[in-house]
């Protein structure tokens, strides 16, 4: 298995399962619940990925549109993961905010 295949596996594993840290702006934390569960669902159920494969980002064209991308964080969520394949080295947080 490539390595962009494993990164496109645990990402979508993340993005799907929710198996990591979920971190949102204030814009983001201050929609109603409903919308923040309409934009989760369908973080989720994602799939108009970019060129580069990674599935780590994407834009949610909703009221109000939301932009998502995965980070991948020291076991102590402190810095960024040198790599991201290693489960053992690497916390994945998904970052929700509102586009502006």
């Amino acid at each position: 298995m490539s390595r962009l295949h494993t990164l496109r596996l645990l990402n979508d594993n993340m993005r799907t399962a929710l198996l990591g840290v979920v971190m949102m702006s204030r814009e983001f934390y201050e929609l109603p619940e409903t919308i923040k569960n309409e934009a989760l669902r369908r973080v989720r159920a994602y799939s108009s990925f970019g060129k580069d494969g990674h599935h780590d980002a994407g834009l949610i064209l909703m009221a109000p549109p939301i932009r998502w991308h995965i980070e991948y964080r020291t076991a102590n969520l402190k810095g960024r993961s040198r790599d991201p394949l290693d489960c053992n080295k690497t916390i994945r947080v998904l970052i929700l905010e509102v586009a502006n």
